[in-house]
């Protein structure tokens, strides 16, 4: 064997970048069963690989049919549920076998349609004296359905720091949905939250989907929370709606020590408290004029990334953002998504620089997105001046995405100067629609710009193409590539996407003499089409509607 590998922190390099491989982001390349097999394989190489490459194996699990699978004791019932021995006993060899493939568990999901005999928990659980069967388990996701068994609470250790708690109820099986299902529901739930807070006290991360309101209360006995995400499914059979209420706010408000916070806040009114002193992180998601009043609550100084999900059908009577967030002088990164029904009614003006005017003061935003969508008839405004405010305001930019429903007063090609002049750290640019006066561009006496920028990642999804264009935006953007150009959808190839392929086929032998870097421009009629083909990332979209070329 190389000496390297007898070096034990190599040799968990190496496997770990093999559990890399089936969770990180290249995992859609690797099939999770061929690399169990490998990892199987490589167990039984050498006693040497054994221990790293089994740690890798069960390093995360989700179901625990496979632990219980070794066991061979246990016997199949009608319903194809484990059962109990059949001879009341476990063989030494497998029990010590189980308990060390459980050590090595760290992440565990129990999906819906997992269905474990409690009796087999608690019998497992009294032959370990009760002492942790999952000894290393740090994070647990268990969707809670009809049979909730708080024997697998004994299984869980006083280490454990992520737990995601889903209640997924399906109804009774015979008769009504009536209160006394639901309370009798409500208590299964609360005995097993409390249970699981109690028997690992050093929680940190707690996320729970589709929870009644009242069972969130021991929340605040949890000492070590950091980060809440509550979440509201409405696919929950009649289940009643959890409501971020006031009094709930203010409830989480004086847990210490939060640094993140996902909820969806309901019938706030005129709060008079303050908190989240610690707050790093609030994603928030419901009617405008309440994210204004949940925002009003959040006294943290150094609030890093805000969310705001706007999705209730009212009238926009405030813009589209709270104007309250100009006071998070911390903010690096910012996302509003605004998605209303069919010709929807906004009170303010369409000028999309007057809606975004309360982030114009946040000097240290890093990243913006901005997505919004009105109806198809309600069309925003942006000119070459508003982009010049932008990126003034904005010069440690990074990543810039405006999404929206354009009208014909869009910038022009020419404003694409201000990000370079003015934010020299931006590499990622999104707009939805270049459509200004070009003429002077078209002339051969305009001068280019003699500053160069380093942006690798561009998207314009309409533009008015033509070769003086695609050259101004080279003398921009040296860094840009341009690889070839894949064909429109279909059996038939149109005259258009002829034009664009020679324009491009141009552009790229005129360049192929030329050495830059490695950003990528791409010309489609399909913004999906390109993000499926390139499965690593794409760098850099110029979008033409082939419908118009010039």
């Amino acid at each position: 064997m190389h000496p390297a590998l007898q070096n034990h922190d190599i040799l968990h390099e190496i496997f770990q970048k093999l559990n890399y491989l089936v969770d990180g982001p290249d995992a859609a390349w690797t099939s999770k069963a061929a690399l169990s097999r490998t990892l199987v394989a490589a167990s039984r190489t050498c006693k040497v690989f054994a221990d790293f490459a089994l740690d890798v194996l069960w390093f995360k699990l989700e179901s625990l049919q496979p632990l219980l699978n070794i066991i061979g004791a246990f016997i199949p019932s009608a319903a194809d549920v484990l059962w109990l021995p059949s001879d009341g006993m476990i063989a030494p060899v497998e029990w010590e076998r189980f308990r060390k493939y459980a050590a090595r568990i760290h992440i565990l999901s129990l999906r819906r349609d997992e269905r474990i005999n409690h009796r087999v928990l608690a019998y497992l659980s009294a032959k370990n004296d009760g002492a942790p069967l999952l000894p290393a388990l740090q994070e647990l996701s268990w969707v809670l359905q009809d049979v909730i068994a708080p024997d697998l609470v004994t299984w869980l250790p006083r280490s454990l720091h992520t737990l995601t708690l889903e209640n997924c109820d399906d109804g009774p099986d015979e008769g009504p949905y009536t209160q006394a299902y639901f309370d009798a529901r409500v208590q299964l739930l609360q005995s097993a939250w409390k249970q699981i807070i109690e028997k690992s006290p050093y929680v940190r991360d707690v996320h729970l989907i589709s929870f009644p309101r009242r069972i969130l209360g021991p929340l605040t006995s949890m000492k070590h929370i950091k980060r809440v995400h509550i979440q509201d499914f409405h696919y929950i059979y009649k289940m009643p709606r959890l409501v971020c209420d006031r009094d709930l706010i203010q409830y989480l408000s004086r847990i210490e020590g939060f640094t993140v916070l996902k909820i969806e806040p309901h019938f706030i009114t005129a709060p008079t408290f303050s908190g989240f002193g610690s707050l790093c992180d609030l994603d928030i998601q419901g009617p405008l004029h309440q994210l204004g009043l949940m925002t009003s609550v959040v006294s943290s100084s150094h609030l890093a990334s805000l969310s705001i999900w706007h999705d209730a059908d009212e009238q926009l009577q405030d813009g589209l953002l709270p104007s309250n967030v100009s006071k998070f002088s911390a903010l690096s990164s910012f996302q509003l998504s605004v998605f209303l029904g069919e010709d929807h009614v906004i009170a303010q003006s369409t000028e999309l620089a007057d809606h975004l005017r309360p982030l114009l003061g946040l000097r240290a935003l890093e990243e913006v997105t901005i997505r919004v969508y009105l109806g198809p008839t309600v069309k925003f405004a942006l000119s070459d001046s508003d982009i010049h405010d932008l990126a003034k305001s904005w010069r440690r930019i990074r990543e810039l995405y405006l999404m929206y429903t354009a009208d014909d007063r869009s910038p022009s090609i020419q404003s694409l100067r201000y990000f370079v002049e003015l934010c020299p750290d931006l590499h990622s640019l999104h707009l939805p629609r270049i459509n200004g006066a070009t003429a002077l561009l078209e002339s051969d006496s305009y001068p280019f710009s003699q500053q160069t920028h380093g942006l690798k990642d561009l998207t314009l999804r309409e533009v008015p193409w033509s070769n003086r264009i695609a050259e101004y935006i080279d003398s921009c953007f040296p860094s840009l590539e341009i690889p070839p150009v894949p064909g429109p959808f279909g059996p038939q190839e149109t005259k258009e996407w002829r034009e664009i392929q020679d324009l491009v086929s141009g552009l790229q032998a005129e360049r192929s003499t030329q050495s830059f870097g490695s950003g990528n421009i791409t010309t489609e009629t399909d913004l999906e089409r390109s993000e499926h083909n390139n499965t690593h990332g794409w760098i850099v979209i110029i979008s033409a509607d082939y419908g118009e070329i010039h």
